[in-house]
């Protein structure tokens, strides 16, 4: 809700820059299956689908109900892992249902009357451990999404380097005749930022392709919840979220003079301390 689609439609005029569909999509929603158009931004590379669109439709139901399986068959299994992990997915679903980013737990037969009987596909969804934390993932790979994806181009991102390399090229300009006398010595000072839930912002325009089958442990049973925004998952969730941040960076060093960078959803302003980080403050903002 608080994404400005009209800065995002004036900044892409201003400066001529070629994601023109863009804001549109951000009004809209962006496909996640299927044909997924070229932005016109990142590395050109054409990624087919393996499987047509009539024939992942054709399969629909039958997915669902081998998902469902898989995930009440681990639910009640006696390795405690596999239990830990089920039990801790529906913690973390839930969490994400109170922030906005997940519908409500619904039966098969209520997102049958919703999308109409196989006109809607699951992707399974678990968790995994990152850093003490739990994280949900839905599998795009087992329920053949990423498979029935045509992709037109492919991501390039930000280096690790990127501190150290513009360290270097202030000091170079520090050392130049004249500017060297002028100036005492200066420190680096670089800030990071990162974007919470970043995929779950992106919207979707086809959610009877994001909706997620979990294990609810409340209840006892698999249950499906709608995601209006991309799954950590989905192949096209990368290129897809991607668009927004290289535009704000672009943005940021073009306009407001900000010497930044981004890796995915994670910004790095870099710049001489004399700045008392304003360039990661306009960025920011």
């Amino acid at each position: 809700p608080r994404f400005n689609i009209a800065w995002t439609a004036a900044v892409t005029d201003a400066l001529q820059w070629p994601d023109t569909d863009q804001p549109a999509n951000y009004l809209k929603g962006f496909n996640v299956v299927f044909d997924v158009k070229d932005s016109g931004v990142f590395r050109p590379d054409e990624q087919p689908a393996e499987i047509s669109k009539r024939d992942f439709e054709a399969n629909n139901s039958r997915m669902v109900v081998k998902i469902s399986e898989e995930i009440q068959k681990q639910a009640k299994s006696n390795d405690p892992t596999e239990r830990e992990r089920r039990s801790e997915c529906w913690k973390r679903t839930k969490e994400e249902i109170a922030e906005g980013l997940v519908g409500q737990p619904r039966s098969r037969a209520q997102m049958d009357r919703k999308y109409k009987r196989g006109k809607w596909r699951c992707l399974g969804r678990s968790a995994r451990k990152q850093k003490g934390k739990w994280r949900c993932i839905d599998n795009g790979k087992r329920s053949k999404h990423n498979r029935a994806t045509t992709m037109h181009e492919r991501i390039t991102c930000g280096r690790a380097d990127f501190p150290a390399t513009i360290a270097r090229e202030f000091a170079k300009r520090h050392q130049q005749p004249g500017i060297r006398k002028r100036m005492r010595p200066f420190r680096m000072r670089h800030g990071t930022d990162d974007i919470k839930a970043a995929y779950r912002h992106v919207p979707t325009k086809q959610p009877q392709y994001t909706c997620v089958a979990v294990w609810n442990e409340d209840e006892g049973r698999v249950s499906y919840c709608d995601v209006p925004g991309h799954n950590f998952g989905l192949k096209s969730a990368v290129v897809n979220f991607y668009r927004f941040p290289e535009l704000a960076t672009i943005a940021a060093r073009r306009l407001l003079w900000t010497v930044a960078e981004h890796y995915v959803d994670d910004f790095d302003t870099a710049e001489p301390e004399y700045a008392n980080c304003s360039g990661q403050h306009s960025l920011a903002e």
